[in-house]
């Protein structure tokens, strides 16, 4: 058998170079957070309400005074609803 060779890894001097963070979102869940808003969901129906708090999964949307725990992944878009100017 042949002898294997062992290589000493040295490190390159210096730090690694730091990776550019991707820019945030302008449009995050705390953005949507007690406003009005028009859910589009996966099967095409929509509701129309006020988002009263969110988790990781679910999110708590409040419509005709009752409040409706909504899963994430049954929504296709969310947009908020634009207030209409008081005459």
């Amino acid at each position: 058998m042949a002898k294997s060779e062992v290589r000493e890894w040295a490190p390159e001097e210096g730090k690694p170079a730091e990776r550019e963070k991707p820019p945030k979102p302008k449009h995050t869940e705390k953005s949507f957070l007690g406003k009005k808003v028009l859910i589009h969901f996966l099967d095409g129906s929509t509701l129309t309400g006020t988002i009263l708090e969110f988790h990781t999964y679910t999110f708590a949307l409040e419509v005709d005074g009752k409040p409706i725990l909504i899963y994430k992944h049954a929504i296709k878009t969310i947009e908020e609803v634009p207030s209409s100017p008081n005459p």
